[in-house]
């Protein structure tokens, strides 16, 4: 029953997919796999390593999938494959989690089109990376005190990252926008925010944001009448 309501949300959202600004949704037939490929080693690289992460990841003009980056996780990918495809009798967690991150992760990584300006969201690994997690907890396991040690440092870490993303999300919708805008300098997104935000209390500056993000590519009718 779970599976049959999965699939018929899923139906639900994809007829609602028909509107709104284009990005993935707009790259040709033939070139959508490899942006859905581009998204699956950039959520994999911001699991593994969560370091400059952002509100928004617009969506690449080009697609570096074949950078240092892209042809590491290429190698690697298949390598835990077959690694966990080998191990599956004696401990079957690790296939279990490699297959439930992809399956999970799947329907978002651009295959299927959906309209927007990024090409990736950090929510949308709040499942999928439960698969990762069950491969990091059996790695660390054991009788080993070193694993325990690692663990112990692994979950340390993780939480100051943690804590210090949060004092981000805590500074308010203009300090978002404005690493938005520090990483991604090319994102009209993250100016034509900004400059909604400015409207109230500096009018000039939020001129100066709505005409960046018009050269910027960004179409809003707002941003003509500001």
């Amino acid at each position: 029953p779970y599976f049959a309501l999965a699939i018929l949300f899923g139906l639900a959202l994809l007829s609602t997919q028909h509107t709104g600004p284009p990005a993935v949704s707009a790259v040709v037939r033939w070139d959508r796999p490899w942006y859905g490929f581009y998204a699956l080693i950039f959520y994999i690289e911001k699991t593994v390593w969560p370091f400059g992460l952002s509100l928004l990841y617009p969506t690449p003009q080009s697609l570096p999938v074949l950078n240092g980056r892209g042809i590491v996780c290429w190698i690697l990918i298949p390598l835990l494959f077959v690694f966990a495809v080998r191990l599956r009798h004696r401990s079957p967690t690790v296939l279990f989690g490699l297959v439930f991150f992809l399956l999970t992760l799947f329907p978002i990584l651009g295959f299927i089109p959906f309209p927007g300006s990024a090409i990736a969201a950090d929510r949308y690994t709040y499942i999928p990376a439960i698969g990762l997690s069950l491969i990091a907890g059996w790695a660390v396991q054991g009788g080993h005190a070193w694993r325990r040690i690692l663990g112990t440092g692994l979950c340390a870490l993780l939480g100051v990252l943690c804590w210090r993303r949060a004092q981000v999300w805590e500074g308010g919708s203009e300090r978002l926008w404005e690493e938005v805008k520090s990483q991604y300098p090319e994102s009209s997104v993250a100016y034509a925010h900004l400059a909604l935000l400015c409207e109230g209390r500096d009018p000039s500056r939020s001129v100066e944001l709505y005409t960046a993000a018009l050269e910027r590519g960004f179409v809003v009718p707002a941003a003509y009448r500001n």
